[in-house]
Order: C-alpha cells, then sequence, then structure tokens
C-alpha cells in the first residue's frame, strides 16, 4: 500500500519510498519477531512489490532502480539472517528450560524413589531399622503431646538358627518373608508399624493401643505364623520344620521424662522371658517401678492442667 501511494507521482516520493519499505521489512522480520517461515515469506511478497513498483515507475532512472532494488535484497537478507538468530536463540532457550523442568522432576522422583529404597529392608518389603528409629521417635513425640498409650511388640522367630543351618540360608530367607507378610496381615490398621529390626527379629509399634489391644494382636500374629507353617520345601516328600515366633511386648504413656528406650527394654526382656518358657507364646513386660513413677506422675500433671476445673483429690 505505501508502494502504491507514493508511486508516479515525483521523483523524491519515489526515492523515499524505497526507505518505507526497508522500514517495513525492519518492523516486520526485527521487532514483530515472526517465526522464520511467515518473516521469510513476508519478505518475499515485500520484494515481490518493490520490483513492481520499480517496473512501472517512472521517476526513477536505471541506477536509482538497480541501487533500490540492492537496498531492498540487503536490509531484507540481513533482517531475515537476524530472524533466524533471534528463532534460534529462542528455541534453544526453551529446550533448556525444558530439559531443566525434566531433570529437576526426573532428580525429585530417583530421590523419593531413593529415600522409599533406603527405608526398606529389600528381603522381607518391611521397614528396616534406620526407618523404624524414625517411626519411633515420631509416634514417640506424638503419644508425648497426645497423652496417648503407645505400645511395643518384639518378635522372634523360634529356632531361626537352626533352621538355616539344617535347611541352608535360602529357605531361611524364604522363612523371613513368610513371617513378615503375616505380621502386616495381623496388624489393625495404617497408623500400625512393622520393621525388620535385625536378623531374625521383628517390631511393631502400636500407637495409642493400650496393654490389652496390643497384646490381641501380639497373639494373632502369633497364631497366624503358627496356623501358616514354614514355606514348602523343593524336595518330594519333606516335612518342613514347624515356624513359630515368640512374641514380647510392652505399653506405657510416654512423657518428656522417660525415654523410648525403656520400653523397647521392657518388651526385649519380655520377649526372652517367652523365649526361657518354651516359645511360641506372648509374654508381657512392665517398665520398672522408677519408670512408670516418671511416666504416671507426668501422665497426672497433664490430666490436671487439662482438668483445672476438678478437685485435685478427684483427679488422684
Amino acid at each position: 500500500m505505501h508502494l502504491y501511494i507514493e508511486s508516479n507521482k515525483n521523483a523524491t516520493s519515489s526515492a523515499y519510498a524505497q526507505v518505507g519499505l526497508i522500514v517495513a521489512v525492519i518492523f516486520v522480520n526485527v521487532v514483530m519477531r515472526l517465526q522464520f517461515f511467515y518473516a521469510l515469506s513476508a519478505s518475499a511478497i515485500m520484494l515481490a512489490s518493490d520490483l513492481v513498483f520499480i517496473q512501472h515507475d517512472h521517476f526513477l532512472n536505471s541506477s536509482e532502480k538497480l541501487l533500490g532494488i540492492t537496498l531492498a535484497v540487503c536490509a531484507i537478507s540481513m533482517t531475515v539472517i537476524a530472524n533466524y538468530s533471534t528463532g534460534r536463540e529462542e528455541r534453544l532457550g526453551f529446550l533448556m528450560r525444558l530439559r531443566s523442568e525434566i531433570q529437576s522432576k526426573e532428580l525429585s522422583f530417583l530421590n523419593v524413589e531413593l529415600q522409599r529404597i533406603s527405608s526398606i529392608d529389600s528381603l522381607t518389603g518391611l521397614a528396616n531399622r534406620h526407618a523404624y528409629e524414625l517411626q519411633f521417635a515420631k509416634l514417640w513425640s506424638e503419644s508425648v503431646d497426645s497423652g496417648s498409650c503407645l505400645s511395643a511388640i518384639v518378635i522372634d522367630i523360634d529356632h531361626f538358627k537352626l533352621t538355616n543351618d539344617t535347611r541352608g540360608h535360602l529357605y531361611g530367607d524364604r522363612v523371613l518373608v513368610r513371617v513378615a507378610s503375616l505380621l502386616l496381615q495381623g496388624l489393625r490398621c495404617k497408623d500400625d508399624f512393622a520393621a525388620r529390626f535385625g536378623g531374625e527379629e521383628f517390631v511393631v509399634l502400636l500407637p495409642g493401643t493400650t496393654q490389652e489391644g496390643a497384646m490381641i494382636v501380639a497373639e494373632r500374629i502369633r497364631k497366624l505364623v503358627e496356623v501358616a507353617g514354614s514355606p514348602a520345601l523343593p524336595e518330594p516328600g519333606s516335612h518342613p520344620r514347624l515356624s513359630t515366633v515368640s512374641c514380647g511386648g510392652a505399653s506405657c504413656y510416654p512423657s518428656d521424662i522417660t525415654c523410648k528406650e525403656d520400653l523397647l527394654e521392657a518388651a526385649d526382656k519380655a520377649l526372652y522371658r517367652a523365649k526361657a518358657s518354651g516359645r511360641n507364646r506372648v509374654c508381657w513386660g512392665e517398665l520398672s517401678i522408677r519408670q512408670y513413677q516418671s511416666y504416671s506422675s507426668s501422665r497426672r500433671h497433664r490430666i490436671l492442667v487439662k482438668s483445672d476445673s476438678l478437685p485435685l483429690t478427684s483427679v488422684d
């Protein structure tokens, strides 16, 4: 339109029409930053329009027409190259950002997967010792804040060393896997936590569970293992040794002046009593008098704070 308006008016308009064309080329290819294909198409259309203008304009001589065409071609070539370079940098920047986002997501996924793998026992699929310690500390802290009871059950496979010696470690691993799966079936809800404590020992943490409820869980686990029996042997006609477990448990109301090791120690002592009294049974441990008085007095103190509207004698 610019070339058409300025065409065949006078020599000055015809001369400056080329300048208007160059301005339009710079605006389209550099300022608007069209995609390369569209910039190249627009440049070709403008160059064709300039050729038509020069061919029909009567105020320009041959040298002026050649100069106008040369300026237009040079302007179009430089701006098209600039447009291509800008587009390439934008595409490269986009790909770099995309790669960075993908790498960040992959790294986050790998970190989550690594944390999951590092917290799981590779053989049984239960939580490992490290995950157990973290979860124990968390449940203890939550029980201190809520004033609820926390129970722990320590489980040991009876005569496991003899099974390993007579049937081999591979069969012993199968026994561990079997007991771990049965242990999970014996839990009550998602808040219950089971872990492999080490070797043939397992531990179960039951938040918000008193001694009566925890003993039911321990007895259910013991009965499941006893009824399910050991994994089948590869030799035809062979009868596997009966797999049983001994369980020792303890319960307490955690407080700031007691430690979680006391609870585990009481459950561990109960486990040894169960093994010493014949195995395949559940024994329950009690915290020492000093430990019991510590968490008992702390619990009474929390009750007094929460029930300050009641007479002191009523609380005691």
